[in-house]
């Protein structure tokens, strides 16, 4: 059977699976994070902390799908001259379908508070996969989805931005900060990517 036949026989709502890159770096002990405004609702004008979106049906695997969407974010026009190229590192987390905004406030420099709000992240229910990320090549252009894209400190990301922290990417920081501090966490974080092999 081949693939379109299949997609008829499916009964009922299908919920989408998006693949996302949190990309992130350390500088003087402190998390940077790739950040760009969104371009598009929903969460025009918010900051989003990952860049990623749909999986295709021809990307091989989650890890393929962030890469790819990282690249397409970030710029790509022809493959070697814009769009980051990225190594997925560890798996931050598996969100929804079902999920909720979150905000971040800020407490001291390196200690934030988590605020779960009643608005939905997400237009359509979605699970969404995201992975710690580390850039190894490229160069950013901005592109509709995203503006503006560079790097920030944690800290600046919640006292600048912690109300308008694009659909659920407060609550994925939240839990990549606790990886990055926590060695047993990344122990089982980095072993989580063999069930995407």
């Amino acid at each position: 059977m081949n693939f379109e036949k299949a997609q008829d026989k499916l009964k009922g709502p299908i919920v989408p699976a998006s693949s996302d890159a949190m990309i992130y770096e350390i500088r003087g002990g402190e998390v940077w994070v790739l950040t760009g405004i969104r371009g598009n609702d929903p969460w025009k004008g918010y900051l989003s902390l990952a860049m990623g979106g749909y999986m295709d049906p021809e990307d091989v695997n989650p890890l393929a799908t962030a890469k790819r969407e990282t690249r397409e974010e970030t710029g790509a026009v022809r493959q070697e001259i814009y769009g980051l190229s990225v190594e997925i590192e560890f798996l931050v987390g598996i969100y929804g379908p079902h999920r909720w905004h979150y905000k971040l406030a800020l407490h001291t420099a390196d200690d934030h508070e988590l605020i779960r709000t009643e608005e939905q992240a997400h237009i359509l229910p979605v699970l969404a996969l995201v992975f710690g990320a580390r850039v190894t090549g490229g160069a950013i252009r901005d592109t509709d989805e995203q503006k503006g894209v560079r790097f920030m400190p944690l800290s600046a990301i919640v006292e600048e931005y912690g109300n308008r922290i694009v659909f659920d990417h407060a609550l994925a920081l939240h839990h990549l900060v606790g990886i990055l501090r926590e060695k047993d966490a990344m122990e089982s974080a980095r072993a989580a990517l063999k069930l995407f092999y």
